[in-house]
């Protein structure tokens, strides 16, 4: 759900009200996700101070928290753990300059992203403390990273699948973020043609918004490794049963 006290490409979402698989739903007010703090007007900063989180979970780089620091918040611990995996030791440039390539180098790009996220559900320490934090009752909790559709759209999915909503949904989930970066990404994709540049195209989608290739991506790097997800979540985050119907007691609700 969200929150229009924040501008639309703040991206600022309560999970509450997605319905899982057993017919429960989501309890708000407990789990949200957005772009940094840091690109919080004053306004909007102090509307995040006055919704009281015990945590908020950052998932940038050192050195993009350099950058772009924010103020800490009394009474919030600010816990911050890089969701960056790079397992095959490719190094990917995110920058513009990276991004903006046609021809064999974008599709040279493009292969690079896919391993990328291909891995990044795989051994993600930071999504392990994510659902650490979560089973500790560490919340109200914000999940955020630079813009909040990449690293913070990967932990979405996973917290959605965990708790036993439908892959359809937690894809619905993801690309909305293309709904409300929509005017930032208009402006990038504007001037690219989509059928002489598909490879520019896919490229600067990824780049300011997100793309459902990527959601398929992880969902089906998932179902390769794993037969199950229940066995999924318990092989890479140790949510053995008990502890995915711990999370799922903790966070969901019957509703009529």
């Amino acid at each position: 759900m969200h929150n229009n006290k924040f501008r639309d490409f703040i991206n600022f979402r309560d999970f509450g009200g997605y319905k899982t698989k057993d017919g429960r739903v989501i309890k708000s007010g407990l789990v949200f996700r957005s772009a940094s703090p840091g690109f919080m007007n004053e306004e909007e900063f102090q509307e995040l101070k006055n919704m009281n989180f015990y945590t908020i979970f950052d998932l940038r780089s050192e050195s993009e928290i350099k950058i772009h620091p924010y103020p800490d918040i009394e009474g919030t611990i600010k816990l911050q753990n890089s969701g960056v995996v790079s397992k095959n030791g490719e190094s990917i440039d995110f920058s513009p300059a990276g991004m903006r390539r046609t021809g064999s180098a974008g599709y040279e790009q493009l292969r690079k992203l896919q391993g990328y996220y291909e891995d990044i559900a795989f051994g993600n320490h930071s999504f392990k403390v994510m659902f650490q934090e979560l089973l500790q009752d560490h919340v109200p909790i914000l999940i955020h990273c630079a813009a909040g559709k990449d690293r913070t759209g990967l932990a979405s999915i996973l917290f959605l699948l965990a708790l036993g909503v439908d892959e359809e949904t937690a894809r619905y989930d993801y690309l909305l973020s293309n709904k409300y970066r929509k005017e930032i990404l208009d402006e990038t994709l504007c001037n690219i043609d989509k059928e002489k540049t598909p490879e520019l195209y896919e490229l600067m989608l990824m780049f300011d918004g997100v793309s459902e290739n990527t959601f398929n991506t992880v969902i089906e790097s998932i179902h390769a490794h794993y037969p199950t997800i229940e066995e999924f979540f318990e092989k890479e985050y140790d949510l053995d049963e008990l502890a995915l119907e711990t999370l799922r007691n903790k966070y969901l609700e019957n509703k009529e």
